[in-house]
């Protein structure tokens, strides 16, 4: 998969659906965790994505001879992960197993902080919260989404755009995290009416921007995302110009969109070659009009100062 591997190293576990305590070389990227049957083969016994963990919890009560130290939760199973060994036992009592062995509380406990890092982190009740709570309503972007720390799409002044993926639904989707701190008050407006207006059109040759989220101290933005480049990226490359036939494709498009948006009384006001995306990286692509943060509702007071 080519993703960054956060931590490896053997491990038990049982689950909920099979009490047979199972040992295996886990290995955890920014995407999964893998258990392999050995610490250097490709074969494995399962994967578990990180987009369908729930929640990761301590253990609180045995479910079985022994002690557990911590729980995965997904909507299917449950994880009960790790074994203490000196659980309800006099301390100098027991020998301590070796690492590779997978038993052991701190072991377990590296593993339970890894995984909570690596989802950024998911809260303990968050599958009570999905099970409950309408999306529209959920304020923790991390209850729905799951952002993925090494896939950069790209990078601005203000924040970082991270692949990440819908954990309902599997899709994939792009995340611009924004530091509020150093973001302007004015970019801040910017982004906001960006928001307001997007959340509204619904047009193919239009960027799709899904929810944004907002903390003390970052924004995040989860919008569709794209195979493609930005059509001022590929008029710079050293193919440069594209065929005739080409530009008319994409400037038909162009036009389409830009019908739309003025039926709906939006115009756009800040169009140019570096805010047209590009679906994918066929001859033919999707165009998608992108950057509305200059965008005005036509009518309003703003609308005749900034044209």
């Amino acid at each position: 998969r080519g993703s960054k591997v956060l931590k490896e190293g053997w491990m038990v576990h049982f689950t909920n659906k099979d009490r047979s305590r199972k040992r295996h070389y886990w290995r955890l990227d920014s995407k999964c965790v893998t258990l392999f049957q050995s610490d250097s083969g490709s074969k494995y016994y399962k994967e578990i994505p990180l987009a369908e963990i729930l929640a990761v919890d301590v253990a609180r009560t045995p479910q079985g001879d022994v002690m557990h130290c911590f729980e995965i939760r997904t909507a299917n199973i449950d994880y009960f992960v790790g074994e203490d060994p000196l659980y309800g036992r006099p301390e100098g009592h027991v020998q301590l197993p070796p690492p590779d062995s997978g038993v052991g509380a701190h072991l377990a406990k590296t593993w339970e902080t890894s995984i909570k890092q690596a989802l950024m982190p998911v809260a303990s009740n968050a599958k009570a919260d999905m099970s409950s709570e309408p999306e529209e309503r959920v304020t923790d972007m991390n209850k729905l989404y799951q952002i993925f720390p090494d896939e950069v799409l790209g990078s601005g002044q203000f924040g970082i755009v991270y692949g990440g993926v819908d954990r309902k639904s599997g899709r994939a989707v792009a995340i611009k995290v924004i530091d509020k701190l150093r973001f302007p008050t004015k970019q801040e407006a910017q982004l906001k009416n960006e928001v307001a207006i997007l959340q509204n059109l619904s047009h193919p040759a239009v960027v799709n921007l899904e929810r944004m989220f907002e903390t003390t101290e970052r924004i995040f933005v989860v919008m569709e995302k794209l195979k493609g480049d930005m059509l001022e990226m590929i008029l710079s490359s050293e193919r440069g110009r594209l065929s005739e036939r080409i530009t008319k494709f994409l400037i038909t498009q162009i036009l389409v969109a830009l019908k739309h948006l003025h039926s709906k009384n939006i115009v756009h006001c800040d169009l140019k070659p570096e805010n047209v995306l590009l679906s994918s990286d066929s001859d033919f692509p999707q165009v998608k009009l992108c950057d509305f943060g200059f965008a005005r509702i036509i009518g309003e007071k703003s609308f005749r100062r900034s044209v």
